[in-house]
């Protein structure tokens, strides 16, 4: 009788969820239950739903409901198509909230999925499914606000349009997390984005923020201190696979230098910015600025020693064309044991040193290691000397090659492939995203959310190009 009561009550949950669907310029009944009477604008969000979204403008979404999706509708999502009153043209393009998106109350499972973008040019915003031009905000304020847990968001563009001069118009971050109770800003997935035009950071995290798994994005044109800031509480994480293309302190209006590019730093205390790992990424800079490093995990916001950093591991980075004072170019852990830093990759950079536990296979190049360093390819045009052989999930690279596969673990982001181009993309790839109950068996009723995604690894997109500055330390180990 018990588990027939739960199962009952389980499926009574099931038949309140529902597909909604939002399209600009809809008639009919506008009620959201079909393309022809489809809302016209973003309706008040509710528990359990996926809300599918045609091409247009929506202004701003607060989200104040657990279980939410919000999704761009595309020709391949296998829902849309198959809805009342569908166009192929509602689904092909883009849709903007030019007032960004935010959390309200204590929030969960969320997913903000734009479906789509071109996977051989992370830069090409006009390819992402969504732009959420306010960027994204979840902030624990002590007041009605938390930090949602357990937020997808991926194929979006985060920011105004990608421009090389500042405005005073820029946000302060294009996606924010911060979080001052429990539970707060847990198990991030910040996937396939574009973050643009931060005036500060691009990413900023503080205070109770864990588990984040950042990758395959594209940072570009950061205005301020740092690309992602790690602040008070931010451990357990990846970033792995991005792109970090002028994303810190490219002057502006700010008046700020460059802490770095990543910095998990400013008031980490007792463990609170342990067991992070980075790698697969690559930083590429075409302007001069002054800068404190490209990678700086540990410290207390007041020094770059101040509190330790434990068990960080910094695996096969490329650094690149980092010029100006200070030293923009150098890895720096500080302090504390367990922290390993192998297999990353300097070209012409002002500096290029690491401050780490343990380091090996560390390579400041000599020469010119680049396909086309000028146009911001920084795929390798050789095997470079060999790295360190690591296990899984460091043995492939950011186009999905295996390293080590001709016999030689190369240093840096990518591993050489001798083809000359990153592999090609299935045929009849497909994007999928749906939302389900399940119902675990012997009495423990359970609801799960489950999200399937079809991934392709094919970045690109060309980058500025920019005169070279002198290197140091060319050909040295570290």
């Amino acid at each position: 009788m018990k588990q027939l009561l739960i199962l009952l009550l389980v499926l009574c949950g099931t038949a309140q969820a529902a597909n909604v669907f939002v399209r600009s310029g809809a008639g009919g009944s506008n009620n959201g239950s079909n393309w022809t009477d489809a809302y016209t604008s973003m309706p008040t969000v509710s528990a359990n739903n996926v809300y599918y979204i045609a091409d247009g403008s929506y202004g701003g979404v607060t989200i104040a409901a657990s279980s939410v999706t919000i999704k761009k509708c595309s020709t391949t999502d296998g829902v849309s198509s198959g809805v009342s009153g569908y166009n192929s043209t509602y689904c092909d393009g883009k849709a903007t909230f030019s007032g960004g998106v935010t959390t309200s109350g204590q929030r969960s499972n969320v997913v903000i999925d734009g479906s789509y973008r071109n996977e051989s040019n992370w830069s090409d915003y006009a390819a992402y499914g969504f732009t959420l031009a306010g960027g994204f905000d979840s902030i624990d304020d002590f007041g009605s606000t938390y930090c949602v847990t357990e937020l997808t968001i991926k194929y979006a563009h985060l920011g105004p349009t990608p421009s090389t001069s500042y405005s005073v118009s820029y946000p302060d971050q294009v996606l924010k997390g911060t979080g001052y109770r429990s539970p707060n800003c847990r198990a991030w997935t910040v996937h396939r984005n574009l973050l643009t035009n931060a005036a500060h950071y691009c990413l900023f995290c503080a205070n109770s923020f864990n588990g984040a798994v950042i990758e395959y994005n594209r940072f570009q044109y950061g205005w301020g201190k740092e690309a992602i800031r790690g602040q008070i509480t931010f451990g357990t994480s990846s970033i792995r696979w991005n792109q970090f293309v002028d994303s810190c302190g490219q002057g502006g209006g700010t008046g700020e230098g460059c802490t770095a590019e990543i910095a998990i730093w400013d008031d980490c205390s007792g463990g609170s910015c342990d067991n992070n790992k980075i790698y697969g990424n690559y930083f590429y800079r075409t302007r001069d600025e002054n800068s404190g490093g490209t990678i700086v995990v540990g410290g207390n916001g007041g020094s770059w020693v101040g509190s330790s950093a434990n068990n960080t591991l910094i695996y096969n980075n490329t650094i690149a064309g980092i010029g100006g004072g200070g030293v923009g170019g150098n890895i720096l852990v500080n302090g504390g044991s367990g922290n390993v830093c192998r297999n990353n990759l300097w070209w012409d950079t002002i500096s290029a040193s690491v401050t780490c536990s343990t380091t090996s296979n560390n390579v400041d190049a000599g020469a010119n290691p680049f396909v086309s360093y000028s146009t911001g390819n920084l795929r390798l045009s050789g095997a470079t000397s060999a790295g360190t052989t690591l296990s899984s999930p460091y043995d492939v690279d950011m186009d999905g090659v295996a390293r080590g596969g001709d016999g030689t673990w190369d240093v840096g982001a990518f591993e050489y492939n001798a083809s000359g181009s990153p592999p090609n993309a299935p045929s009849n790839f497909r994007l999928v995203n749906w939302a389900g109950w399940l119902l675990i068996l012997g009495g423990m009723g359970g609801l799960f959310r489950s999200i399937f995604n079809g991934k392709s690894n094919l970045p690109g997109g060309g980058l500025a190009a920019r005169r070279r500055f002198g290197r140091v330390a060319s050909g040295s180990f570290h």
